[in-house]
């Protein structure tokens, strides 16, 4: 079916009983999600619809997850059911993709095969037409129209391929967790001492939707002079190649807080049915009572740039890496495009000598020592960006829980290494 026709056969059925599944961040998927909340607010909402991907930490029972709409992805499906089962991003494109990032073929086959069988009555594979691929902005090739055939399936091999980028605010998502907790085993971490120890209240919760990685920018635009949300906003698009519809109009820092969300995420739920992200007057006036034991507010911060691989590591160490059973055509192919490949980074907050990461997060702290998977990977990131701006010193700090982390490492040329080869999925040298 096409995304309308989709879209016509969901808006006759049952919240409760729907089950969505694909990439869930600026795919087909979230087109659908849009659409249905626009066309039926009453049926299709923050309380009967629930997303579950990696910007959304909230957990649901099993009851629960019987009375809502799911969308997931397929990696998600595992032990859902629903009466019927929507198939997007079933396409040559999203599986070469999908072995872009290191999933072997077996696990993909396995993971379509679950898929399917999530449906008890219906099961809907969505083929946008070119003229709706257009209107949402989508960039169109062969790939993204021509959903996977049987055959496809059955005579899928690995096929190592590279990303045309290196996304800094994506870097550990979705590798090997293996290798990323090599990575951060090569690290230092020291926790800064504070003499505020409380936690700021705050509610990230609204419905369905958790808002707790959209919080920073809208502290930071409240708080920091030379922190521009509007060309954060006009930087993603750009790159992305998104229209913002011309209804919405962002007046105030939490309206474009949640428009940068809509913008990453391709969800409009966060401009349409989320009217505010909870930050009363006496919130801002607490945290930026906080953000002023370290900072002035007229600090710098680096807009979206990006730089060429080859000036962080030595790329002809990874063309050695390449997988072996590759042909010297293809190979070449990949070496070219190491040397092409360039790094992009979000907007960069900096002091005289160091490199300041900031979130907003309850669920992002520490208890007896341990540190979450979230915090470890937010960790492997600053540390990447800090080494790359040349800094003396790089932070991790959530401002909520009040928790400041010095991060650093012995071995720069090996760590850097390390952490490219686990984003590229090449062995790590060291």
């Amino acid at each position: 079916m096409s995304i309308k026709d989709t879209c016509e056969f969901l808006n006759d059925k049952q919240a409760k009983d729907i089950l969505v599944l694909g990439k869930q961040t600026n795919g087909i998927a979230s087109n659908i999600l849009n659409k249905l909340e626009m066309q039926n607010p009453n049926k299709f909402n923050k309380n009967t619809v629930y997303v579950k991907d990696r910007y959304n930490n909230i957990t649901i029972d099993a009851k629960t997850i019987n009375s809502l709409a799911i969308f997931t992805t397929y990696d998600g499906s595992k032990g859902l059911e629903k009466d019927t089962c929507v198939i997007t991003d079933f396409t040559e494109k999203y599986i070469d993709e999908r072995i872009n990032m290191g999933t072997k073929p077996d696990i993909l086959k396995n993971l379509f095969c679950v898929a399917m069988s999530r449906g008890k009555h219906d099961i809907i594979f969505v083929k946008p037409t070119k003229e709706e691929l257009k209107m949402e902005m989508v960039n169109i090739d062969d790939k993204i129209l021509k959903l996977a055939e049987d055959s496809m399936l059955l005579g899928l091999k690995q096929m190592f391929t590279l990303p045309a980028s290196i996304l800094v605010n994506d870097l550990m998502q979705y590798k090997s967790n293996e290798n990323v907790n090599k990575c951060f085993n090569m690290m230092t971490v020291t926790q800064i001492e504070t003499t505020d120890n409380t936690t700021i209240p705050h509610n990230s919760k609204d419905g369905y939707i958790d808002l707790s990685k959209h919080n920073t920018p809208f502290i930071q635009a409240n708080f920091f002079v030379n922190y521009d949300i509007d060309n954060t906003i006009f930087s993603i698009c750009t790159k992305r190649k998104i229209s913002i519809p011309d209804w919405i109009k962002a007046n105030s820092i939490d309206d474009k807080a949640r428009l940068l969300a809509y913008v990453k995420t391709g969800q409009m739920r966060y401009y349409t049915q989320i009217k505010s992200l909870n930050f009363s007057q006496d919130d801002v006036k607490a945290i930026n009572k906080r953000l002023q034991t370290t900072f002035y507010g007229d600090e710098d911060f680096l807009p979206i740039q990006d730089e060429k691989l080859n000036s962080i590591v030595d790329s002809s160490y990874l063309k050695k890496l390449l997988p072996k059973n590759i042909s010297k055509g293809r190979r070449e192919e990949l070496e070219k495009q190491l040397d092409k490949m360039r790094v992009i980074f979000e907007p960069c907050l900096l002091t005289d000598d160091a490199y300041y990461l900031l979130c907003f997060n309850s669920d992002n702290n520490t208890n007896n020592d341990s540190i979450t998977s979230d915090l470890r990977d937010t960790m492997v990131q600053a540390l990447f960006t800090g080494i790359i701006l040349r800094v003396d010193t790089v932070r991790v700090w959530n401002i909520q829980t009040n928790q400041m982390y010095e991060v650093s490492t012995e071995d720069v040329d090996a760590f850097l290494m390390n952490v490219v080869c686990t984003q590229l999925n090449l062995p790590l040298m060291y």
